[in-house]
């Protein structure tokens, strides 16, 4: 009966051995991944040097009436921050079409006015 029972336990050793070092496999290429692995590099903002077409005034306008329309479905929830977005990059672009004096500042804040003004859904 003493040898079953140190059998037994033997058994028990040899299964937490096991799991054991199956825990330090597992664990130790994540832990080495961790300390090993940089932070991937911030990627860089790419602006676009307007032209004189991309600041015709009549094409902003067509472009920001249709940048919306594949959500046209979609409830104010939705629309309303894409067209805060929207709104923002249409500002940015009027921005550098003045700083390249491709508008004027004037034409750009008309132009900025009229588009926040127009109608929310497409």
């Amino acid at each position: 009966m003493a040898r079953t029972s140190g059998w037994m336990s033997w058994a028990r050793f040899a299964l937490f051995l096991s799991f054991t070092l199956q825990v330090s496999l597992i664990r130790a290429p994540l832990l080495a991944q961790g300390r090993q692995q940089s932070p991937p590099p911030a990627s860089r903002q790419t602006l676009y040097d307007p032209d004189l077409s991309t600041c015709d005034s009549e094409r902003i306008r067509t472009a920001f009436q249709q940048q919306l329309q594949p959500f046209a479905d979609q409830g104010d929830a939705v629309l309303a921050p894409l067209r805060q977005i929207q709104l923002e990059m249409s500002a940015k672009t009027l921005s550098r079409c003045v700083g390249r004096q491709l508008l004027s500042p004037e034409q750009a804040a008309q132009l900025s006015r009229e588009l926040a003004e127009s109608p929310t859904r497409p």
